[in-house]
């Protein structure tokens, strides 16, 4: 039996949204591109943007930032969601380093 990308996370979800900074690991101009998360676990997110696109394996550098907390993460894009036309990107990532359980 084949999992689903929900059924095979080892942790919950929350939603919340959280300004993100990405800059694509492949791309030798290094242009900020900005993102939106939509939910954010242990060991990866859902982000949401309008300018730019993802394909799945991409490597990312994110720099999350909420209030005075900033977070720097390397990540994998997992799944991507193909937009209908006019509307931003989803795609589900997972962090190489998840964060340390506090």
């Amino acid at each position: 039996m084949t999992l689903t990308f929900a059924e095979a996370r080892h942790w919950d979800r929350i939603p919340v949204e959280i300004s993100v900074t990405v800059l694509l690991k492949s791309d030798p101009c290094n242009v900020v591109h900005q993102a939106q998360t939509l939910d954010l676990s242990w060991s990866g997110a859902r982000l949401r943007s309008c300018d730019m696109s993802l394909t799945h394996g991409q490597l990312l550098d994110l720099i999350m930032a909420k209030g005075e907390t900033m977070m720097r993460r390397l990540a994998r894009v997992v799944w991507v969601a193909k937009p209908e036309a006019g509307q931003p990107l989803e795609a589900g990532i997972k962090f190489l380093h998840p964060v340390a359980e506090v």
